[in-house]
Formats: C-alpha cells, sequence, structure tokens
C-alpha cells in the first residue's frame, strides 16, 4: 500500500499474517486524546441543541405523511405546513405560499385556534387527547371556487379512514406525556391540518402537477370547523392570488362539476 493509505499504519506478521498496527505509541496516544476532546464537543453540541437527554440519546420522530408521503417532524410543528408544501414541490417564492404565510401570521387566527382548542378539550384541560383531535379532524368542512364562478363550488374532501387509522397509531407517538399536543402548540398542527385538507382537494380535482405549475386564476377559500349545530368556532374565509408561473393554459376550477358547497 502507498504511504497515504490506510493500509500503511498496518503489516503483516510473518507468522499467521496478523494485522498489527505500525504507527508509534506516542502518536497512537495524542490521536486517542484528539478523538476524546471531539466526542466531549460533539456531547456538549447535542446537549445545547436538545438532542441529549439524561436517560440517552432522544430519538428524532420522523414520521411520513399517509397519502403524501411527506416527512412529518411532530417536533417542529410551526413549519410543518411549510414543509409539506416544500414535500409536494410547490415553489417557495409563489404568491400562494406568500399569501398563506401572511395569512397565519395573523395574531386572530392563532387566538381562534386556541378557542377551538378549548372548545374540543375538556373544561380547563391543556391536554388534547386523541379523541379531540378526531373531533377535530371530522369537524373540518368547507368549499373552495374560483374568483366570481360561484356557481362551481368544489367542496372540501373529508377526511380518509387510512387518515384516521394513521394518527391513531402515532398520536401517542408524536404527542408523548412529557411533550402533548396542548395550547400552545395546536395552533401549528391546526394549520398544517387545515392547509393540507385544502390541499387534497386542489390535488383530487386539477391534480398536483397544475398545483405546482401554479393556479391560472384567484381562489375563494372557506374553511370552517363544525363542532355542532351552533356557530362554527371557526372559520376561514379567503381569497388567495393567482399563481401561475407561465402563461395560463386556460385549466381552472370552474369546469369541474360539483354538488354545491357550505
Amino acid at each position: 500500500a502507498g504511504a497515504g493509505s490506510v493500509g500503511a499504519a498496518y503489516s503483516a506478521t510473518a507468522a499467521g499474517g496478523a494485522l498489527r498496527p505500525t504507527v508509534p505509541r506516542w502518536r497512537r496516544r495524542r490521536a486517542a486524546a484528539a478523538l476524546g476532546a471531539a466526542v466531549v464537543l460533539i456531547v456538549l453540541a447535542a446537549r445545547a441543541a436538545g438532542l441529549l437527554r439524561s436517560g440517552g440519546w432522544r430519538r428524532r420522530r420522523i414520521l411520513c405523511d399517509p397519502v403524501f408521503g411527506v416527512a412529518l417532524d411532530p417536533e417542529a410543528l410551526r413549519g410543518a405546513w411549510e414543509a409539506l408544501l416544500d414535500g409536494l414541490s410547490l415553489p417557495p417564492e409563489s404568491p400562494i405560499r406568500a399569501h398563506i404565510r401572511q395569512l397565519f401570521a395573523r395574531p386572530e387566527v392563532d387566538d381562534q385556534l386556541r378557542e377551538l382548542f378549548d372548545e374540543l378539550c375538556a373544561k380547563g384541560s391543556d391536554r388534547m387527547t386523541l379523541a379531540d383531535f378526531e373531533r377535530f379532524s371530522r369537524g373540518i368542512h368547507g368549499h373552495l371556487h374560483v374568483l366570481l364562478d360561484a356557481n362551481a363550488k368544489v367542496r372540501l374532501v373529508d377526511v380518509k379512514a387510512t387518515e384516521m387509522a394513521w394518527m391513531g397509531g402515532h398520536f401517542a407517538e408524536m404527542f408523548p406525556p412529557e411533550k402533548p399536543l396542548n395550547r400552545a402548540r395546536f395552533p401549528a398542527l391546526a394549520k398544517l391540518i387545515l392547509l393540507r385538507r385544502v390541499v387534497r382537494t386542489l390535488v383530487e380535482h386539477v391534480g398536483l402537477e397544475q398545483l405546482q405549475e401554479g393556479m391560472p386564476r384567484p381562489l375563494v377559500v372557506e374553511v370552517v370547523v363544525q363542532l355542532g349545530p351552533s356557530r362554527p368556532p371557526f372559520r376561514l374565509h379567503t381569497i388567495t392570488p393567482k399563481s401561475t408561473r407561465v402563461p395560463s393554459s386556460g385549466e381552472s376550477l370552474g369546469p369541474i362539476s360539483e354538488d354545491e358547497g357550505l
């Protein structure tokens, strides 16, 4: 082996061909000391990043969306809706994404979602259960349509049984007792779930490719969370900008034949 290769550090003895190090002992000690220092630095950095607990390394819970296959990190819920759109290859510079950022940044949206949390959970509880979450998910309704074409409303798709089963199987893993789905964390998750339902509707009716290329006309989006016969505790109404990056092909939601929405 050449002088710069891994093999230069070892030689085969005449008896039995056993591999033995040929690096001087003082050099091995220096390397061991450097390695020990590096391990200490890694541990300190891990503790600073919150990756190390007194009980050992904390396993990062990265899950996979049951429909879109996009990675979901329960410990990074604040940016989860952006991660979803990134995973679907929707351009970060899209006007629609800028619109969503502005919409979700409004304090009144978070206020409404916290009030929704209070409606969903037992009185005085700061911990959402799986049953509470399922009630939230089933209560999402709404519609969307092309601006100035309200006669062609498209109802939001319902939650799938497979989605409910997926959440049922992962809820405890995503929200363990030491880090539950509480009032502070709920708005970020709710934004992901609400946006995801709108995206699923668009993908089913116009296709992912059209969504990636951009919508040629503004959309009116109406989303409510209906928990009972009384006034909905949450309502979101917005008009998104058109987001085509190239001249429109003429495709839109207008021609879609659907029953009337809400």
